[in-house]
């Protein structure tokens, strides 16, 4: 996972991320105390540079509060790395 851009942001955040290898990937949006809020990928990929963003909402599409929050990616279920989003 590449830095998030703009970051902090108050509207869209972009999240780019390198898959190695055909795996089953996921990309978490959560707060700081690991709840998740929303999943913005969630499939197989190939190997390759891929881009998913952020709107700052939640799964029902509630404004997210300002704040610190996680973007993780996850390969074959396993976390790969997190990333801190700030929203204003």
């Amino acid at each position: 996972m590449m830095p998030t851009y703009p970051n902090p942001s108050a509207d869209l955040t972009s999240i780019h991320f390198n898959v190695f290898r055909n795996a089953q990937v996921k990309v978490v949006i959560t707060n700081l105390d690991g709840r998740e809020l929303v999943t913005l990928v969630d499939k197989q990929m190939p190997q390759g540079r891929f881009t998913t963003q952020w709107d700052g909402a939640d799964a029902d599409a509630n404004a997210c509060a300002a704040g610190t929050y996680l973007a993780t990616l996850l390969v074959a279920g396993k976390v790969i790395l997190s990333q801190r989003v700030v929203r204003q």
